[in-house]
């Protein structure tokens, strides 16, 4: 199909030059890729504010449960003191000790995880990861309708939001190796106190096998997670880049730009119509 769609009077169109395929699978790719890319920008924004909840919720929960102990323990006392014989008393004494071992104080490195969610330099992060790459991906959709419309600032902003996101992908994938150590250490913190729970609840170290396996495993985690998302984040970019600076892609996609331009300056019966989707 031809760039121009035909005059219904003349026929004067039907020369146009083709919008090169490239050019078409281009353009539709960097629409649905930054629209769908879009999604994990809006995610980005949830673990900084989760983590600055979690805060209050911490302090909530231990609150209440020095309140409970407290009223459990002072009960307890009273029983004591009532109690008529010597015997009576140790062995509410007794309970009083399964109970605090089977119940321990709150521990907050249960919360440690959403602790370093709620770190300066982690918000920093994610809030900085949320706007710049929604920018890149705004920019590779604004690129990408250009490109439709064969437009010279098309192919510019498509170039630039390609290059963006390269620069953008290196640089965050170092800003995140840099958090990766800090995120380990708090989740095996987190497994930490899960395990020390499990085991006075259940009173076998076995009950906690499958924290301490899943702690074993956070570092694979982490490492195939960045791994993946900086391939998602730089592939499609770099292949922009290099199919939209090749000498064939270039010409043809210029050979449409200056039939264009050149139409426009010969034409005497009003504006040209726009290409076709």
């Amino acid at each position: 199909m031809s760039v121009w769609e035909p005059s219904r009077e003349s026929g004067r169109f039907e020369d146009a030059p083709e919008r090169p395929y490239t050019i078409t699978v281009i353009a539709v790719i960097s629409i649905c890729y930054g629209l769908f890319a879009l999604c994990p920008n809006a995610m980005s924004l949830i673990s900084p504010v989760m983590g600055i909840g979690m805060d209050a919720l911490q302090a909530q929960i231990e609150k209440e449960e020095s309140a409970r102990r407290a009223e459990v323990e002072e009960d307890y006392a009273d029983q004591i003191e009532d109690a008529e014989t010597e015997e009576e008393k140790e062995e509410l004494r007794g309970e009083l000790d399964d109970w605090k071992a089977s119940n321990p104080p709150f521990d907050p490195d249960f919360f440690a995880m959403y602790a370093w969610m709620g770190e300066p330099i982690v918000i920093g992060y994610f809030v900085s990861d949320a706007v710049l790459s929604a920018l890149g991906n705004l920019l590779l959709i604004i690129g990408g309708i250009g490109l439709l419309l064969v437009r010279p600032w098309g192919r510019k902003i498509s170039l630039f939001a390609g290059g963006y996101k390269l620069l953008f992908a290196l640089v965050f994938a170092i800003w995140y190796g840099l958090l990766v150590p800090g995120q380990m250490e708090s989740m095996d913190a987190m497994m930490a106190a899960q395990t020390r729970m499990a085991q006075a609840r259940g009173g076998a170290a076995g009950a906690a096998a499958p924290i301490a396996m899943f702690s074993s495993l956070s570092w694979l985690g982490a490492i195939a997670g960045a791994v993946f998302m900086w391939i998602f984040a730089s592939v499609y970019p770099l292949i922009l880049v290099i199919l939209l600076t090749r000498k064939p892609t270039r010409e043809a996609f210029d050979e449409v730009v200056a039939w264009r331009a050149k139409a426009a300056a010969d034409d005497d019966d009003g504006p040209m119509s726009s290409p076709p989707a």
